[in-house]
């Protein structure tokens, strides 16, 4: 898990980031489903990946699936919100 300080700092970055947010949280919507590399737009996708919020999933490199941190910033964002 990450620390909640990295947590809370990677969900600022993604406040400033509109775009890489709704595709992380489009990510996270589809529970390990994820989404095809080829239809997302490359830049935010990879940005995210260079973050470490998404990465392939394993035996299907096209699929971006959502790492541990980015489902913790996801979650942390959703909290934030609902209080």
């Amino acid at each position: 898990m990450g620390a909640p300080t990295e947590v809370a700092a990677k969900a600022a970055q993604l406040r400033r980031a509109p775009k890489q947010l709704d595709m992380l949280r489009r990510v996270v919507a589809t529970n390990g489903g994820g989404l095809n590399a080829y239809s997302a737009p490359r830049a935010t996708w990879k940005a995210l990946f260079e973050k470490g919020l998404v990465q392939g999933k394993s035996g299907l490199a096209c699929c971006i699936v959502h790492t541990r941190l980015g489902l913790e910033v996801v979650r942390f964002l959703k909290a934030g919100e609902s209080s």
